[in-house]
């Protein structure tokens, strides 16, 4: 998996880890530019499952044609790798675990950045906190983030 898709895409939408991990390829809109939030992954009884966003509704999520080009690249990519719905995947084609993800990825390369400990979540915070300092309206990043309510 080149987890450098996975960080930029968190980044540019703040999306939860769960959504990332449960967003399929026909969940983006590449001629219209957004891309749906449809749903989290999550483990239940051992299983993979696809259940609703937090908040309970799907969202859509506005794509920058930068954004757009990024993704078509990683399609263009994991396409010759191997094909998956999924867009971010395992070297089988899998989605993602969460757990092996925070232990086999995301923990070791923030120690090997010399980081704090660092919650994925926190991406989510950086990706609000960029989109605000860019002149985002607040009620636009509170949509985009899938916020219910501010605090």
């Amino acid at each position: 998996m080149e987890t450098a898709w996975l960080f930029y895409v968190a980044l540019a939408t703040g999306m939860r880890q769960g959504e990332l991990f449960g967003l399929r390829w026909e969940h983006i809109d590449f001629d219209k530019r957004f891309l749906s939030v449809c749903g989290t992954l999550v483990r239940e009884r051992g299983q993979r499952a696809l259940r609703p966003p937090k908040g309970k509704r799907s969202r859509r999520i506005d794509l920058a044609e930068h954004d757009v080009e990024l993704l078509r690249s990683h399609r263009k990519g994991q396409l010759a790798k191997c094909a998956s719905e999924w867009v971010f995947t395992n070297t089988q084609g899998k989605p993602l675990r969460k757990h092996n993800f925070l232990h086999r990825t995301w923990q070791p390369l923030t120690k090997a950045a010399g980081l704090q400990p660092l919650r994925f979540h926190d991406l989510r915070h950086t990706a609000a906190t960029l989109s605000l300092a860019e002149g985002v309206p607040l009620k636009v990043v509170q949509e985009r983030l899938g916020m219910l309510r501010l605090r």
